[in-house]
């Protein structure tokens, strides 16, 4: 039944008829035993959402058969309504220490019976829903393939369609809004980050950040929201492929037109980050997806930190992805505008090259070279690259941020020769 099947154990039949009656009458699909042992019985052989029972059976006391089930279920997993008579308080103390959630004295009314079976049932498919989904989420969180079942899992006012892959703080997901079925994507934090403050604040800032920013090549955030226990924000969805992805699949038609259009457009979005206190810290070419028409959007903000942003990171621990990070950012020292430009060439580099600049076996040693070693000309890996573009990336990836250009507004106009021959004729 879709209302939830119960198991009554009473001794009474003309009590228990009584309860069947009212309980089916409101969708509950209800069965009977009339005494603790055939109870027991019968609670193996159901799967039931609620367990009604009587204190005084024949056979197994109402007591004892509470531990029995209680061997099996779990509190808030199985809730069990204990009935007892009138003054005996004894005996319902006994009960909650053998596990029951609730309990009725009777004679009780049928607006009681059903309003704690509503409530109690309810309670019970809202844990076990959010259990399930919380098993999902940490399946996501673990790179584990997944295939969901449309309408299986609902995460607040959406549905979960599939995983659309992990993010700095969260698993992100396809759904739909339930209301009218537009697909969306949502980022759902971490459940391991639910106790931790540092967690959750980093979590919303990124939710906020996203929300302020109304750039064409950001992707836009529409609700902030905290349901059934899990933090998550729908953004969204964006019907493209990662640049990884492409550089994976595709890499004998990236160009260096196509290379230079992501920069110079991601560079307007960082831009307006910049304008409005902030630094993305984490660009890479899976934070960069591609619209069929070839636009790029600019995702996950975990890592998004305002200029004067103090308290949100823990010193010696190092934020970042190690192929696309700055020298400074791995170092630990004040950042500025100029770490996601590194970060921006080495992403372009990794597209234009095939392999980012410093590509290792070990972090450490990525770490090391990315502070001491300069990276090698991107045409000495593409014969094809211009010398404007060669020149613009090694200006980009400079060690020391000093040197890198002074302004977003530079770093295009330095583009700005790939760019325009772009668009002339038959290019």
């Amino acid at each position: 039944m879709e209302n939830g099947v119960i198991l009554l154990v009473e001794g009474d039949l003309n009590l228990a008829d009584l309860a069947q009656y009212i309980l089916e009458r409101r969708g509950y699909e209800v069965h009977h035993a009339r005494d603790g042992l055939a109870g027991l019985k019968l609670f193996k052989s159901l799967s039931p959402d609620l367990v009604v029972l009587d204190i005084i059976l024949d056979g197994m006391d109402g007591i004892s058969l509470c531990r029995e089930i209680r061997k099996t279920f779990s509190e808030d997993i199985l809730p069990i309504l204990i009935l007892s008579s009138a003054g005996d308080e004894e005996h319902i103390l006994e009960g909650f220490e053998a596990g029951a959630n609730d309990y009725l004295v009777k004679p009780y009314k049928a607006v009681e019976l059903i309003a704690k079976t509503k409530v109690m049932i309810g309670k019970r498919k809202k844990i076990s829903k959010r259990r399930k989904t919380k098993k999902m989420i940490y399946q996501a969180m673990g790179g584990e393939k997944m295939d969901l079942t449309p309408g299986e899992y609902v995460i607040g006012d959406y549905s979960v369609d599939e995983c659309l892959g992990r993010g700095s703080m969260g698993a992100v997901f396809k759904a739909r809004k339930l209301t009218d079925g537009t697909p969306i994507a949502i980022k759902v934090l971490d459940p391991d980050l639910h106790s931790d403050k540092r967690g959750i604040q980093r979590f919303l800032r990124e939710a906020n950040a996203l929300r302020e920013l109304n750039h064409p090549y950001i992707v836009k955030i529409f609700d902030v929201a905290n349901a059934d226990g899990f933090h998550y924000y729908a953004m969204e969805y964006v019907d493209g492929r990662s640049l990884l992805d492409v550089i994976e699949k595709d890499f004998g038609s990236i160009t260096e037109e196509l290379v230079t259009d992501v920069i110079i457009k991601i560079s307007h979005s960082l831009e307006a980050m910049w304008n409005a206190g902030l630094i993305h810290r984490d660009i890479k070419p899976n934070n960069i997806l591609l619209t069929p028409e070839g636009s790029p959007k600019l995702v996950d903000f975990g890592l998004a930190k305002g200029v004067n942003d103090v308290g949100l990171t823990r010193t010696g621990i190092i934020y970042g992805t190690p192929n696309y990070m700055s020298p400074e950012q791995i170092q630990g020292l004040p950042l500025d505008f100029r770490t996601d430009i590194y970060s921006l060439g080495a992403t372009a580099y990794h597209m234009i090259c095939g392999s980012p600049p410093f590509d290792c076996m070990t972090t450490r040693r990525i770490l090391y070279r990315h502070i001491f070693e300069a990276a090698k000309p991107p045409s000495s890996s593409n014969p094809t690259v211009s010398e404007a573009f060669n020149s613009a990336i090694l200006k980009m990836l400079e060690k020391e941020a000093e040197k890198r250009f002074e302004s977003y507004s530079e770093l295009r106009r330095a583009f700005s020769p790939v760019a325009d021959r772009s668009l002339l004729p038959g290019t």
